[in-house]
């Protein structure tokens, strides 16, 4: 899977994989959840709240690993 700028959001809402920059070069990947009526993301867990930190790039959750 590839990165997907956030010039293009997701179509649904739903948990996504995002980069978010941190600043100074910092940046963090996380499972954040994209409402799209509210044209947002947000952690659920532990704090639900948005996220405030630019979103640079998203993509779909992967699946996880199976024998």
């Amino acid at each position: 899977m590839n990165w997907i700028p956030v010039s293009q959001l997701p179509y649904t809402t739903g948990e996504v994989l995002v980069t978010l920059a941190l600043g100074h070069n910092v940046h963090l990947v996380d499972i954040v959840t994209y409402d799209k009526k509210r044209n947002t993301f947000t952690w659920y867990k532990p704090y639900r709240r948005d996220v405030t930190e630019k979103v640079l790039a998203w993509m779909p959750v992967p699946k996880p690993y199976e024998k």
